[in-house]
């Protein structure tokens, strides 16, 4: 959590102690923008910022704010995922996701986590010394996020986070953390109406 904006908005990589060395202190929730080109009607470009939310406890999220996740961290135990919808009877993770784009990240050198290889997850690889292949994989990231086919009417976007993983969830236009505007959608080409949060 204390590196999110660091790898989703800036694209680079610091450790979390990094951070605390810093002097940063942990949140529950941040906000992130990210710059995005828009191919508009007749194939003008727009380039729009938009905003993801970043939360620390996903299970605190309403039933109807599911529909809104994007994507989720994985870490490779099956009970990082205790309490979530779409859990099989089994505690498999795998229809979770069919519905929400799930990634793992690892140093190169270290060793894939048997469930993470066994389920559908995009693994992403840093190096322990080569800061300047950070941004390629971070890059990576937004690419299989977008081509997952997840569309928005809207330019905006919200990111949720969990001490065990972070999740991307279609965010309603913002006002520093509160959430006030409903807006219309696009998630795998179904229309949504959002409610406000």
């Amino acid at each position: 959590m204390l590196n999110a904006k660091d790898l989703l908005q800036d694209l680079k990589f610091l450790t979390s102690e990094d951070k605390k060395k810093q002097g940063i202190q942990r949140d529950n929730e941040v906000l992130l923008q990210r710059r995005k080109d828009q191919v508009q009607p007749g194939g003008a470009t727009l380039s729009v910022t938009v905003p993801y939310r970043v939360i620390d406890q996903p299970l605190k999220l309403a039933p109807q704010d599911w529909d809104r996740v994007v994507a989720v961290f994985v870490q490779g135990p099956a009970w990082q995922f205790k309490g979530w919808p779409w859990l099989l009877p089994d505690g498999s993770p795998v229809d979770i996701f069919a519905k929400i784009r799930a990634f793992h990240l690892k140093y190169d050198e270290a060793r894939t986590d048997p469930n993470v290889q066994k389920w559908d997850v995009t693994v992403l690889e840093l190096s322990h010394h080569k800061r300047h292949l950070d941004r390629p994989v971070f890059l990576r990231f937004w690419e299989t996020l977008d081509r997952s086919g997840l569309q928005l009417l809207s330019p905006t976007f919200n990111i949720a986070h969990t001490s065990d993983s972070v999740l991307l969830s279609h965010a309603l236009p913002t006002c520093v953390n509160v959430f006030v505007t409903c807006t219309h959608g696009k998630k795998n080409g179904q229309r949504q109406k959002w409610s406000n949060i």
